[in-house]
């Protein structure tokens, strides 16, 4: 209910970024209410909310198993700010979907990094180590760059992160604070 009211909200100024993580079956989210078989969210119904809002820029980010069947908060920069916003504006707008691991692929958990393998390269990228020219921007192409590069080493290549959808490669997503 929350994605579709954040979706039809949304127009075509706006910005949509959307995190889940948890448990998934093959199709499904199970948020914390569900058993497995009741209260189970399908990522196509997801999905379809972000592609049909207006929104110009929307992400979709799930660590969770089987999500390919589908911050540090300090005060920025001003200027770090307007440049992104910038960026977004001049951005021609899209729909990307980044995925923990592939349609049939568990998203594994690593009690050292005391999270998502996934997550923990998301918010990693995201703080700037994906900002691959040093633009302190990070864009969506770079970031999983950074992050199927870190999951498909951490896990010896039995998760491999996906990004799918018809967005620019160089949607911004996040900007580097000094």
């Amino acid at each position: 209910q929350a994605m579709e009211s954040v979706a039809a909200k949304a127009d075509e100024n706006d910005a949509i970024i959307c995190y889940m993580a948890g448990h998934g079956l093959e199709g499904y989210f199970l948020p914390i209410d569900s058993d497995g078989y009741r209260r189970r969210i399908p990522y196509l119904s997801l999905r379809k909310y972000l592609e049909e809002s207006p929104a110009k820029q929307k992400l979709f980010m799930v660590d969770a198993c089987y999500s390919g069947s589908l911050l540090a908060s300090r005060s920025p920069n001003l200027s770090q700010i307007q440049n992104f916003y910038q960026q977004i504006s001049e951005s021609a707008g899209g729909t990307a979907f980044l995925l923990s691991s592939k349609e049939a692929e568990y998203s594994k958990e690593s009690s050292g990094l005391r999270q998502g393998v996934f997550s923990y390269f998301l918010i990693e990228g995201m703080k700037g180590k994906a900002d691959l020219n040093q633009d302190q921007i990070v864009t969506i192409e770079e970031l999983y760059q950074y992050i199927q590069s870190g999951v498909r080493k951490y896990t010896k290549n039995e998760q491999n992160p996906q990004l799918a959808g018809r967005y620019q490669s160089d949607l911004p997503v996040s900007w580097v604070r000094n």
